[in-house]
Parts: C-alpha cells; sequence; structure tokens
C-alpha cells in the first residue's frame, strides 16, 4: 500500500501493568509488582483468557477506565516508560486493589547455608506441591545489587535486585488427549548446565582446585541420570506428557 507521509502522534495514555511472570493451569495470572517486587494473583475469567491469550512475559494491562487488557513485551516496553509514582494493579471485577502477594512461603530451603554469602541468602518454594509433587516458583533473597556490574534491572527498574526468582516447568508440554503447556519455565537439567558452565570456568581460571573438580564431576553425572530419564521417556513414548 502506498501511503504518503503523515504526521507522527505520541501516545499519552496512563496504565496500570505489570509483566506476567506465571500462567497457572487454571489461567490465573501472577504478576510483579515493578516497584516494590511483590507477587500479585490475579485470576482472569474464561472470556478474558480466551479473547487476549496471555503469556508469561508479557503485560497485564488496565487502563483508566477500568478496561483489563494484554500486551505482549515488545509491544507493551516500545509504547510504555515506568512511572516513578506507586501504582496498582486493579482486580478485574472492580476497582479494589489487589494487594495480596502469592502468600507466604511453603517451606524455606536452608540446604545450601554453610557461611558467607550462602548464609545470607534465604531460598523459599512459593507455590503449593502440583501434581508431580514438586514446587515450581522459588525466590532466592537476602542480596542487594547495587555493586553487581552484571546486575540488568537497575537500569530497567531504576533500583537494584534484592531477590530473583526461579519459575520452573509446570504441567506437560505435548500431552496427547490432554491439556499442553508448551514451555512455559525452565528445567532441572537448564540449572545444573549453569552450575557446571560456572565451574567449568573457574576450573579454566586461578580458581581452580580439587573440591571444584570433584563437584562439577557430580554434577555431570546428574545430568546423564536426568538424561537418561528422559531418553528412556522418549522411548517409551511418554516424553512431554503427564503419563508415568
Amino acid at each position: 500500500m502506498n501511503v504518503p507521509p503523515l504526521p507522527t502522534w505520541k501516545c499519552h495514555k496512563i496504565v496500570c501493568a505489570a509483566v506476567i511472570v506465571a500462567i497457572s493451569a487454571s489461567g490465573e495470572l501472577t504478576l510483579e509488582h515493578a516497584h516494590t517486587g511483590e507477587y500479585i494473583n490475579i485470576q482472569p475469567d474464561n472470556a478474558w483468557l480466551e479473547k487476549h491469550q496471555p503469556r508469561a512475559g508479557g503485560y497485564f494491562v488496565q487502563y483508566e477506565d477500568g478496561y483489563c487488557s494484554y500486551s505482549p513485551k515488545e509491544a507493551f516496553e516500545s509504547g510504555y516508560a515506568l512511572n516513578v509514582g506507586t501504582g496498582i494493579v486493579k482486580n478485574l471485577e472492580g476497582p479494589e486493589p489487589v494487594s495480596e502477594p502469592i502468600g507466604p512461603a511453603t517451606r524455606e530451603i536452608t540446604s545450601h547455608k554453610v557461611n558467607g554469602l550462602n548464609e545470607a541468602l534465604k531460598i523459599e518454594a512459593l507455590d503449593e506441591v502440583g501434581e508431580g509433587g514438586a514446587c515450581h516458583l522459588y525466590q532466592i533473597s537476602g542480596f542487594n545489587s547495587e555493586t553487581n556490574r552484571s546486575d540488568p534491572f537497575k537500569s530497567r527498574y531504576g533500583k537494584p535486585a534484592d531477590h530473583s526468582t526461579v519459575l520452573f516447568q509446570n504441567g506437560p508440554i505435548a500431552n496427547p488427549g490432554g491439556v499442553a503447556f508448551g514451555a512455559n519455565g525452565i528445567s532441572n537439567e537448564s540449572l545444573l548446565a549453569i552450575v557446571a558452565d560456572r565451574l567449568e570456568c573457574f576450573q579454566d581460571g586461578p580458581y581452580k582446585c580439587r573440591e571444584n573438580a570433584l563437584a562439577l564431576t557430580k554434577i555431570q553425572e546428574a545430568m546423564m541420570w536426568l538424561q537418561r530419564r528422559t531418553n528412556e521417556r522418549i522411548r517409551r513414548g511418554v516424553e512431554g506428557t503427564s503419563k508415568v
């Protein structure tokens, strides 16, 4: 279509919005408040879910007239910048704000504690166990990234990070005859791959030691067993499903 030069326009809308960090099997959205870092749960109705097809990483958006919508990450961040005000995310049912986080941690994990950094870090499981008996959402807090040169959030949110969230796959990726969720979180293997990479780098540098070498060997062994389980499920034709 041949379009002549047209005048440019700048959007002046102010919206309430939060990034969607997780979507449960029932369609409940878990949002992260950009100012406080708190998690907020919202349960849209089925009509809203079918219309907007939200995805984790995109934004739940509420306009000044109360209308609620969804925007993909790229589209939203190219058109909006975070306001310095506090802002709230409102309930789909009306004007009352939703201020409750996901809820108290189901349990705290302490097996990493020894001293120094690990003693300061607090690990919490933030959701109830799923069908397989495991949790899917974890939070690590107890640090301040002000001096961390690798922190990307200081420029994005205007403040250093004080927690990190780990979201695991929740539900089968491909489930013939049942509900399929696609890839919606990380795997055990992906976390092991990160730790293995760090140890391999340490072993190539000035911090090379026998303890790191042994730890790396055990992580590689753990990866081997997990991949063996996956390959066996592929052989039986049940990988990516909820079948045992």
